[in-house]
């Protein structure tokens, strides 16, 4: 349901024009403040998908996936027999994710596996000489997860020659590729299962009861960890990460959550006291320590695993802050970025702020050891990564992502001519101001919002609503509140690099964080606010607070 908006006073609010009754009735039904009703309506959620994308979402099935008969009987047939097995994986959290749901279901049953992992100097896809040890070790059969769709030349070369492999993506799948010899579990439809996810699926109908919640929590991780749209199956995993049933199979992932707390977590606990540190060995180098976290089921061997996590994290955070300020210094100059020295483990992380920063798609490129160059895009505003390909696809260029993300690696001396072309192409389109994320000034009406802050926005009526919806993010955006002629009474510095803002309406007092200190309202100055609600772990406690999202003085533009 797409409600119609409507502009309201001075330089206009873009606000859901909807029938009251209809709010009040399904307030009644949800259980659910009419405030945060109004918020599902902007963001096209009626009765029925209420219930199957927020309430209670069910785990997913074939269903969600692409044809799964060839998979099926590929998997079946591999479980029918005692032949081993090689799980092939990607470094980052999907991968190692769906590596581990793979290696704990098949050691519950006793069957014969070995896991190789993709490292930092591997780049993007299958390599076939990472795996020829394995086949003198005598196995014959691969299940490839979280890559394969840009490696069919290599897919073909092994079942030409006797290993036939099972994919397990979720990555863009080129036009071409070998479906008819190569079985592809791949989300289809409005699915936007992750790699771990679709792993789940495949293995679902398999699965006792104890084994399900460890499968779903796994899930949920990668989850987090690609961004996925929190919709759907996969709010079903995120749900499945809070739950005390899954948590206990990790005593890793435990440690590291109390580590940043002592109470009862939160999603976004997971999000920044977990993820970041299961990435941080991919991004060093080798990514094993992670997934050895996710396999250990003994506390003491995860106390040590959780100490090497703790200092490579520290030295991913150091190379990712030296390279983002260098970026930022020099300014955008072409969205083309590069230079030989940089280092590849953190250019997907520095791309993807430098783009929210700049709202722009960029390219962040190194030299590999191989002279080859590699890199990442991140696409903002009408950019999308197939079309970027589409722009380089007479060069011969290796390459997959998602439509908003991908990576890239080409031979040096074609550096020019992609410099070239990324720069004409990227970038392009119209430039939309709204889709920044962060504040706008007064340059843009009117101001796009859910409904006007309530009065009541403390009690805990209105954030009871608001923990029934959490978490927001990728595909459920977060609520958008408008505060209307706010004075301006204090800016002071708020902790975590942001500003508190200080401000009279005509509620009372309120206060919100701004996270740009280049662009803050002016003191003295009435202007409005958009604000958006968050919960922000802090210790041992939850702090609920407001941060300001766009911003424009009283009467521009009227």
């Amino acid at each position: 349901m797409e409600p119609e908006s409507t502009r309201r006073g001075g330089q206009g609010w873009d606000v859901p024009d909807i029938p009251e009754e209809e709010i009040y009735a399904l307030s009644k039904i949800w259980s659910l403040d009419p405030v945060w009703v109004r918020v599902l309506f902007r963001r096209g959620i009626d009765p029925e998908s209420f219930v199957k994308d927020i309430q209670d979402p069910v785990p997913p099935g074939d269903h969600c996936l692409g044809p799964m008969d060839f998979p099926r009987r590929w998997f079946h047939d591999l479980l029918s027999s005692a032949e081993p097995i090689l799980i092939y994986a990607d470094l980052d959290v999907d991968g190692i994710s769906s590596a581990a749901i793979l290696a704990r279901f098949l050691a519950h049953r006793h069957h014969p596996f070995s896991v190789l992992l993709t490292n930092r100097e591997d780049g993007r896809g299958l390599r076939i000489p990472r795996i020829r040890p394995y086949q003198e070790q005598g196995f014959r059969r691969i299940i490839v997860a979280d890559m394969g769709a840009s490696s069919s030349s290599a897919l073909t070369v092994l079942q030409s020659e006797g290993i036939p492999c099972l994919v397990v993506d979720h990555h863009l799948i080129p036009e071409g590729w070998p479906r008819e010899i190569v079985p592809l579990v791949h989300p289809s439809g409005k699915s936007a299962l992750t790699s771990a996810g679709s792993t789940y699926a495949l293995i679902r109908p398999y699965l006792t009861p104890d084994e399900e919640p460890q499968m779903a929590f796994l899930a949920g991780l990668s989850v987090l960890g690609d961004r996925a749209p929190l919709l759907r199956e996969n709010r079903y995993f995120i749900q499945s990460l809070v739950s005390e049933e899954g948590l206990s199979a990790f005593p890793g992932i435990r440690l590291l959550l109390k580590r940043k707390v002592r109470r009862t977590p939160i999603v976004s606990d997971f999000s920044f006291g977990v993820i970041p540190l299961l990435n941080a060995p991919g991004r060093i180098g080798d990514p094993r320590p992670a997934f050895d976290l996710l396999m250990t089921t003994e506390v003491t061997v995860s106390e040590k695993i959780v100490n090497i996590l703790w200092e490579q994290n520290r030295k991913r955070q150091e190379m990712e802050w030296l390279l983002y300020e260098e970026i930022r210094r020099k300014g955008p100059d072409g969205w083309f970025l590069f230079d030989k020295d940089w280092f590849p483990g953190v250019l997907g992380r520095v791309a993807h702020r430098i783009s929210e920063e700049w709202n722009r798609t960029v390219f962040v490129g190194t030299l590999t050891e191989t002279l080859t160059v590699r890199g990442s895009i991140r696409c903002r505003n009408d950019d999308r990564f197939p079309e970027i390909m589409k722009a380089l696809m007479d060069l011969p260029i290796h390459g997959g992502g998602h439509p908003m993300a991908g990576g890239l690696e080409f031979p040096l001396e074609l550096l020019s001519e992609v410099s070239d072309r990324l720069n004409q192409v990227l970038n392009a389109g119209p430039f939309h101001d709204d889709q920044t994320g962060g504040p706008i000034s007064a340059n843009k009406a009117p101001l796009k919002i859910d409904a006007f802050l309530p009065a009541y926005f403390r009690n805990p009526v209105f954030w009871d609503g608001y923990f029934k919806l959490f978490p927001f993010g990728e595909g459920f955006s977060s609520p958008q509140f408008g505060v209307r002629r706010a004075r301006i009474e204090r800016i002071e510095e708020g902790g975590s690099r942001m500003q508190v803002c200080s401000y009279r309406w005509r509620h009372g007092s309120g206060r919100a964080f701004l996270r740009d200190p280049s662009d803050t309202p002016v003191l003295g100055q009435e202007s409005d606010l958009v604000v958006t609600p968050e919960i922000r772990g802090k210790g041992d406690y939850l702090e609920r607070i407001f941060v300001v999202t766009q911003h424009i003085p009283v009467g521009f533009g009227s």
